[in-house]
């Protein structure tokens, strides 16, 4: 409401000419990728200077294509990337395993809580065990009928690319719109299978993990269990964390909105978030000279710990279900398999960062 608020106070004091240009530069802006380089060259000019990155060249023509193409054209490209870059069959029996495990474990955990009232954990357990794992790509994706429904779109010869995408987006918004009278369908997938992407949805309570990350290097097939688990794994219980994070856990088994939790048990909860607020707010970024917003980064520092502890349990319970040997990799004989789990973890948070005159301190608001 503190928002709906603060943007009626925005349009009634704005000067209307203002608002006007606003709303025409955001719409340019939004189709600057699709126009010739007079407009497309500024909006990349403009995006390198917003997030610190000066000296970084417009993406070639082809690498937009690309990147729009799997934005836009979602399924018809998701279908190519799954039919010749990925190892259906392996990759999808992995992540069985691993989501398996994952969802045992954090069920397990919940029920062991002893700052939650047993109706809330009630209500949590059961919200546990209905989430649903979307793993690599629809069932849909190779029914022809339905991708020709929904996907058949004449393209016409020598047409403007500008021309092609507004009619693709104007197809999307009104199957979008149909949708708003019809029931739910939780089968739908909302992104392409060639994504390069995770999350959870609360609204769906569901959990996405497109074909597109279910490759070298994030999984990587046949390597020994604790990598996988200290990469992926990490990243599956990162993503269902947030089911019961700040956001996340506003919302019940069903993906409503709904305030579920004992009074008790939330004033609990807020009081417990509170040291990973100080801890996360204590970190100085010296290069800027500031610290980091530890409240505004609470739901992701949550799932980051609380993801980690249930891939290392569900890591665990893996081993002691198996008479598997994972072998050593070269040169780290000397390292337990608990060791190597949270080397693969660390080594999947590594980045690298170049220095910047310009500090952007605001970014690390969020």
């Amino acid at each position: 409401m503190e928002y709906f608020a603060g943007i009626q106070h925005i349009l009634s004091t704005t000067p209307k000419r203002v608002i006007a240009n606003y709303i025409a530069w955001r719409l340019v802006q939004g189709f600057s990728p699709f126009l010739p380089p007079t407009a497309r060259e500024p909006f990349y000019q403009f995006k390198a200077n917003q997030t610190g990155m000066f000296n970084s060249p417009p993406p070639d023509r082809w690498e937009d294509c690309v990147t729009l193409s799997v934005i836009m054209m979602d399924m018809p490209v998701g279908k190519l990337f799954v039919e010749h870059f990925f190892e259906r069959e392996r990759a999808m029996a992995k992540m069985h395993e691993l989501t398996g495990f994952l969802k045992g474990e954090f069920i397990k955990q919940l029920r062991v809580l002893d700052w939650m009232d047993e109706s809330t954990r009630r209500r949590a357990v059961e919200k546990a065990g209905m989430i649903e794992y979307k793993n690599g790509f629809p069932d849909v994706l190779f029914n022809d009928t339905w991708m020709d429904e929904h996907w058949g779109i004449l393209i016409k010869p020598k047409e403007y690319l500008l021309h092609l995408t507004i009619r693709i987006k104007l197809a999307r918004y009104a199957e979008e719109l149909m949708r708003l009278d019809q029931p739910l369908d939780r089968s739908m997938w909302y992104q392409s299978p060639a994504q390069v992407d995770a999350y959870y949805a609360p609204n769906n309570n569901e959990m996405i993990f497109p074909a597109g990350i279910m490759q070298f290097p994030f999984l990587t097939l046949g390597v020994p269990n604790y990598i996988t688990y200290g990469m992926v794994g990490a990243v599956i219980g990162h993503e269902v964390s947030h089911a019961f994070d700040d956001q996340g856990g506003r919302y019940d088994e069903l993906g409503n909105l709904n305030d579920w939790w004992d009074t008790e048990t939330a004033e609990k909860f807020t009081e417990k978030t509170r040291c990973f607020v100080r801890q996360y707010g204590s970190v100085k970024v010296a290069e800027a000279g500031i610290h980091l917003n530890g409240q505004l980064s609470l739901g992701e520092n949550i799932a980051d710990n609380g993801g980690v502890k249930t891939a290392f349990n569900a890591y665990k319970a893996w081993r002691a279900n198996t008479s598997e040997e994972e072998p050593a990799l070269p040169g780290f004989q000397n390292f337990t398999s608990e060791q190597m789990f949270f080397l693969a973890y660390a080594n999947n948070k590594l980045l690298f960062i170049k220095p910047s005159p310009d500090n952007h301190t605001e970014l690390f608001n969020y």
